[in-house]
């Protein structure tokens, strides 16, 4: 456990309301003694107002509120201190300031965070989804995958030991294949289940997708609110992607106006948006002539520049901006269209995953049992760096390091 004090603002050095600065380990009630009037501080679980004095100018910096947290009680499991006043950038540099000159250490980033996680008050995926969440630019109802990393380990912890027994002492366990393998294939459908339904966090990214001159600028600028993109009858205007943050329906979405495909004139353009239709969230293809394409990936077709006067597939979206046919069909087709996560995950946690995945699915293509326990043993390491269990500490410094100074 770290013996040294640290303290840090809490949250963003920018004017506001309210602002905090954060003070934990074992000298933390000691040093903000010193800069309170009164100099009592609240009981352990409660908070109460007081002054906040400049004990070098000797005059009262701000008034605010002073929570205290007693071990192992707290986010850290540290005795640690919270001090609320107002949100001013000057305040909280100087209280900060103050408890360093008393003896506190200014904190490095993450470390309330590692403290946490050393002193068994969170694990490591807990605390990066509260670090995600911190940094999130919309809400949405997801979750971490703490609970999904226990299943996972544990049926994982099993398998091992069960496989490992089998090879060592063949002649003492009652091995059965058939069901060790029902087990592993369990085990792969868990973590592809996890996988597909996790989503590094960032907004949704809607790609229009057509061939040349399909009206795909116009939809754009239509949706954005003015005109972003050039509009002309001339195929081929648009030659890069643009993108712009647009809300649609109450939920913030990216839409990409990409290059037409032209099947006929392959260029650099056309690999750009193969790429993006490739990795968008959605494609919504826009076509007036309704002519059948092979997208693999999620999709809506549109039918651009109708009339509203003629026929067509159930699986066509009739939409004019000129007329104002079908834009607000559209949109809640494409709301409805958006794929529904149920897990947050970091891109670190997503690229674990996917390894994780590569690695049980190559045990269960195994016939041979020393491949078989390789490669669950990887798996479990897997594990460790995502939950932080057997994790190398300058592995956990690298996750930690990468969060807020006062998380």
């Amino acid at each position: 456990m770290p013996e040294d004090t640290i303290v840090a603002p809490a949250s963003a050095l920018v004017s506001q309301a309210v602002g905090i600065v954060r003070i934990s380990g074992s000298k933390s009630f000691d040093f903000v003694k010193d800069i309170i009037f009164p100099e009592k501080l609240p009981e352990p679980g409660s908070f109460s107002y007081r002054k906040i004095i400049d004990f070098e100018t000797k005059n009262i910096l701000d008034t605010g509120i002073v929570l205290v947290f007693k071990n192992p009680h707290s986010f850290t499991g540290e005795d640690s201190v919270e001090i609320q006043v107002h949100g001013s950038p000057i305040v909280l540099n100087r209280i900060t300031e103050l408890l360093v000159k008393k003896g506190a250490r200014y904190a490095d980033p993450g470390e309330f965070s590692y403290r946490a996680f050393v002193n068994g008050k969170s694990t490591i995926s807990e605390l990066e989804l509260g670090n995600v969440i911190t940094n999130a630019k919309s809400f949405s109802e997801t979750k971490g995958i703490t609970k999904s990393i226990d299943r996972i380990r544990k049926s994982l912890t099993e398998l091992v030991t069960e496989l490992e027994a089998a090879i060592s002492y063949p002649n003492y366990t009652d091995f059965n294949e058939t069901v060790f393998n029902d087990k592993l294939s369990n085990l792969v459908k868990m973590v592809k289940s996890l996988l597909e339904s996790s989503t590094i966090p960032g907004l949704p990214q809607v790609v229009l997708a057509g061939p040349p001159n399909a009206g795909k600028s116009t939809l754009f600028n239509h949706l954005l609110g003015f005109e972003r993109t050039v509009v002309s009858d001339k195929a081929g205007t648009t030659r890069d992607y643009v993108k712009a943050i647009i809300n649609i329906n109450d939920r913030e979405v990216e839409i990409v106006d990409g290059p037409g495909l032209d099947i006929d004139n392959p260029d650099s353009g056309q690999d750009l948006v193969k790429t993006l239709i490739s990795t968008s969230d959605l494609v919504l293809w826009m076509d007036p002539e309704e002519n059948p394409v092979n997208i693999n990936n999620n999709h809506l077709f549109i039918k651009s520049k109708s009339e509203g006067q003629t026929d067509t597939s159930n699986n066509w979206i009739e939409v004019s901006v000129k007329e104002k046919i079908g834009v607000d069909r559209l949109k809640e087709a494409l709301i409805k269209s958006l794929p529904k996560h149920e897990f947050i995950t970091t891109k670190r946690q997503y690229n674990i995953l996917t390894s994780l995945m590569d690695a049980v699915t190559r045990a269960n293509n195994s016939t041979e049992f020393d491949i078989k326990a390789f490669e669950l043993n990887s798996a479990l390491k897997m594990v460790s760096e995502l939950d932080g269990i057997n994790c190398p500490t300058e592995t956990l410094k690298n996750i930690f390091g990468s969060f807020c100074i006062g998380k």
